[in-house]
């Protein structure tokens, strides 16, 4: 486990036991309520349009070459729609920043 997750050992470990395949990505699932919003903010990339702009442009920095985006249920191609219009057009926007 890399060191800066060391601290989510647990968390980690109740995800997993929590964990449904069934249940991915879904809404409703149980396993959501197991880990903490520290947690998701350093293992996901969440939150409001400013805060999810502003992490991806330090990622950007990083030159990573890839990052998947996994969409809930419900609305998915309003969701890639809003991804490639509004987040990725504002990323690329802050580029030189």
């Amino acid at each position: 486990m890399p060191p800066a997750w060391e601290r989510f050992r647990g968390e980690f470990a109740r995800a997993a036991g929590a964990y449904g395949l069934v249940d991915h990505l879904s809404l409703q699932a149980e396993h959501k309520h197991t880990v903490s919003d520290d947690f998701v903010k350093s293992v996901a990339l969440a939150g409001d349009l400013d805060t999810c702009v502003d992490r991806l442009r330090r990622l950007w920095q990083l030159d990573i070459d890839r990052i998947t985006f996994a969409l809930l249920s419900g609305g998915r191609e309003q969701r890639l729609r809003y991804l490639a219009d509004t987040v990725i057009s504002a990323v690329e926007a802050g580029r030189g920043s």
